[in-house]
């Protein structure tokens, strides 16, 4: 409703609306309907009688007594209105015609599209029919196939039992040869100790009898030291028993008994500088000797100290190493820990047999130091020291023997060690490739087969989507379809009358 002015209530063909005049003149009334309305004027102002207000003044005060204002059209107006209206009627047929020609067009594509959809699902049925025959027959093959590599599986799996038994029984012929030649080993080092006892014990025995040589030199030696004194003594006495005689032979005798002295002196300190060469000789000697005997025992403790740590990293390597591979290499690798468990324990044997030999050996050297060493000064003759130095080089040489054979044999068992290792290690990584492949391809062909399965399903899967959806759109189409055409007719029925024209095309 517009603002400011006056308001005014007026009816226009049985329609009533209130509009707003600066002033109330049939001027500005009428142009305020042809705004409101959309009719052209000129237009009669009536009252509810019917009665024509002929001016301003009467269409004021009836205006004033509050009632509607009746506004009437012209002849001129109406036969306008009458054309339009014929206008819009022929255009709405003309509307109505083209909607049912384009209605019949559609419904006749849509009865084209049926027809192919139709021919489509029959199409799609013998196809999913065909596709299901093949999946089914497809399943079965895959049946088939899963039985055939189940039974293959199963053989493969007796096979590698098979494989391991024959394993097996090679390792443990393989232990057993090496326990024989471990044991052939013992054996050849018992004989090798026992015969170098055999040497030392002699050896000794030459020291014992060499020492007791130098004994019963310095025990003579004594003697005739003991005799020379006595003959200095008896000397002295007939020298003063002929003092008193003969001055001037007693000169002569002295003379001669202080030439007699000073030779005498002269050779024992002749004899024991001798002596002292002959005992600080065989110390160094003998030093010499018990050095290189604790060199030789420390290098064989130390070698047999870098085999024991070998033997107990093989040993740990071994425990590592078992555990990747299931039972079968459970048993290996306990077979291998109690191989080295034994080895270890008879190393460790060899090990104190050697040790308390050494350590015999070092008693032996202590308690002939001891004898040496408790000896007096000696005045032998140098025959005797060299008898002693020979003795001490036959010990060097004999103490070197044994040192190389202690080498020899200990690098065998080192290089039989190593083959027996590297043996097993073989065999070991044989038994984990053949397991890895086995797991490899069961994994590989199952999921092939997954795969493939899986593939088929979906491909199934989609095929029925897209014909669902096919179905569901072409239900839908021909459900609106109806739906357009029902509206049409009804249209049409309506369509005879002004007012359900003007309703249709209003809505």
């Amino acid at each position: 409703m517009e603002t400011g002015g006056q308001s005014v209530t007026v009816q226009v063909c049985g329609r009533r609306e209130r509009v707003s005049v600066p002033q109330v003149t049939a001027r500005a009334l009428a142009a305020a309907v042809e705004r409101r309305f959309e009719v052209r004027p000129p237009f009669l102002f009536a009252d509810q009688q019917g009665r024509v207000l002929p001016d301003d003044a009467a269409i004021a005060s009836y205006v004033g007594l509050g009632d509607p204002l009746v506004v009437r059209l012209t002849e001129g107006v109406l036969h306008d209105f009458g054309r339009r209206v014929d206008q819009m009627r022929h255009l709405q047929w003309g509307f109505l015609a083209d909607q049912l020609a384009a209605a019949k067009q559609d419904g006749s594509e849509q009865k084209a599209d049926m027809q192919k959809w139709g021919l489509a699902v029959e199409q799609e049925q013998a196809a999913r029919q065909a596709a299901d025959a093949q999946l089914q027959s497809s399943v079965s093959a895959l049946h088939e196939q899963l039985v055939q590599d189940r039974a293959a599986r199963d053989a493969l799996q007796k096979k590698v039992e098979e494989r391991t038994g024959e394993v097996q029984l090679k390792l443990r012929q393989a232990l057993d040869h090496v326990q024989g030649l471990l044991s052939k080993e013992r054996d050849g080092i018992h004989a090798a100790l026992a015969a170098e006892s055999a040497a030392r014990d002699e050896a000794n025995a030459r020291m014992r009898k060499d020492v007791s040589d130098i004994k019963d030199a310095l025990a003579a030696e004594e003697g005739q030291r003991k005799f020379a004194d006595d003959a200095l003594r008896l000397s002295l006495q007939q020298a003063e028993s002929f003092t008193g005689r003969d001055n001037e032979g007693r000169l002569i005798q002295m003379q001669g008994l202080a030439n007699s002295v000073k030779d005498l002196q002269a050779s024992l300190h002749e004899v024991k500088t001798e002596v002292g060469k002959a005992h600080f000789t065989i110390g160094s000697k003998y030093q010499d000797a018990e050095q290189m005997h604790k060199q030789g025992a420390g290098e064989h403790a130390r070698q047999l100290g870098e085999l024991q740590r070998a033997l107990d990293v093989e040993a740990k390597e071994r425990q590592v190493l078992g555990d990747t591979v299931r039972h079968l290499a459970a048993e290996l690798a306990r077979r291998s820990d109690e191989e080295a468990q034994a080895r270890g324990s008879e190393i460790e044997r060899l090990t104190r047999f050697i040790s308390e030999e050494s350590d015999r050996r070092q008693e032996g050297y202590r308690q002939v130091k001891a004898s040496v060493s408790s000896l007096e000064p000696l005045s032998g003759q140098p025959s005797q020291v060299r008898e002693l130095e020979q003795t001490i080089l036959e010990c060097r040489e004999l103490m070197r023997a044994e040192q190389g054979e202690r080498e020899n044999l200990l690098g065998d068992l080192a290089r039989k060690n190593e083959l027996l290792q590297a043996s097993v290690a073989r065999l070991r990584e044989d038994c984990k490739e053949a397991m890895q492949r086995e797991v490899r391809s069961r994994v590989d062909r199952e999921q092939a087969v997954r795969e493939e399965m899986e593939r088929r399903l979906h491909e199934v899967r989609s095929d029925v989507e897209v014909l669902a959806g096919h179905l569901y759109r072409d239900d839908a189409h021909s459900h609106a379809s109806g739906k357009d055409l029902g509206g049409f007719g009804s249209a049409r029925l309506v369509g005879h009358d002004f007012g359900a024209g003007r309703d249709a095309y209003g809505g």
